[in-house]
């Protein structure tokens, strides 16, 4: 599982293409606190381009839950 979040204004589609294959799984967050945070839905959009299992996720609490279903087997 690879969780991913991203500025607006870097090389969005280069980090995908070179991190992607390194996942079974991608999560994608909205970093906190920064007005250049690429959203995690518009993320998402980008990553499921050339990766088949994406999942955005809209809160830390969410993203912990599904990182430990994923830990435990159930994903």
């Amino acid at each position: 599982m690879y969780i991913m979040g991203m500025l607006k204004d870097k090389e969005v589609d280069r980090v995908i293409a070179l991190t992607e294959k390194y996942a079974d799984q991608i999560l994608t967050v909205t970093p906190p606190n920064n007005p250049r945070a690429m959203h995690a839905y518009d993320l998402a959009t980008e990553v499921a381009k050339v990766h088949p299992n994406v999942t955005a996720v809209d809160s830390l609490k969410r993203q912990w839950s599904l990182v430990t279903c994923w830990q435990d087997g159930m994903m």
